[in-house]
């Protein structure tokens, strides 16, 4: 009969260290069977298994375990499911043992500072998006790792919220409240109903523009999920929109 252990790490609770403690508790204690079954997709079980995996937590509990004459079952997929039928679960009322090893209080501190500057990265990386790189994709990861330094200066133009008039002159595209002619056609703007942004008007809806853009084509393309066209071409093409 298989048991699921009532342990959590005490200095970081997470699933991965959940289970290292519980399997260095086991090898302490040798009070119940020696055999250990694992989903064959779990992490501690994909890293005890991975013999080039160095992490000094990992190589420990491997040592231990081998000591202990525990034996390590992974069970695949298909197994796992019948195998949860049999699992006894610990009461809500049972208390959950905190354990001390392994000690990843440092890793936690680590792992939390760096979530902390991801975070700050991209509420900054958010604030220098143009209002035109919101339009045209407003995740912000997509636009972490853009190629800019192979793109024309045209097109970083493009980006930065510039559009050409009827006089090839380069003006604010993305139109204030107030405005209701776009730059660089006859087409007049309803704030109620149109986008301000001239770019997008010439995508969709210009007759003035002798070409058109499919939106959802363009932001699946930027965000990655549509790989028929590269991102730089893609921005490339809107720039003859624009300029």
């Amino acid at each position: 009969m298989l048991r699921k252990e009532c342990i959590s790490n005490a200095t970081y609770e997470l699933s991965y260290y959940n289970t290292l403690a519980a399997l260095w508790k086991r090898c302490q204690d040798r009070t119940e069977s020696t055999n250990i079954v694992m989903h064959a997709l779990d992490s501690a079980a994909i890293a005890l298994t991975n013999m080039s995996n160095s992490d000094t937590h990992i190589v420990r509990l491997r040592e231990k375990m081998a000591r202990s004459k525990l034996s390590l079952f992974l069970a695949p997929k298909e197994e796992w499911t019948s195998l949860i039928a049999k699992i006894i679960r610990p009461s809500p009322e049972q208390k959950i043992i905190k354990y001390l090893w392994p000690d990843v209080a440092l890793r936690k501190l680590y792992n939390i500072r760096i979530g902390t500057l991801l975070v700050l990265r991209k509420q900054r990386l958010a604030n220098q998006l143009t209002k035109t790189m919101k339009h045209l994709c407003p995740s912000i990861d997509p636009w972490t790792c853009p190629p800019f330094d192979q793109l024309p200066n045209k097109t970083i133009m493009m980006l930065s919220g510039l559009v050409s008039n009827e006089q090839k002159l380069l003006v604010r595209g993305e139109l204030a409240p107030h405005q209701t002619k776009y730059p660089g056609c006859k087409c007049t703007r309803d704030p109620e109903r149109d986008t301000p942004s001239t770019l997008l008007h010439r995508m969709t809806i210009c007759p003035y523009s002798n070409k058109t853009a499919d939106i959802a084509k363009v932001k699946e393309v930027i965000m990655g999920t549509d790989k028929s066209v590269s991102k730089t071409d893609i921005l490339r093409q809107l720039t003859s929109l624009a300029i």
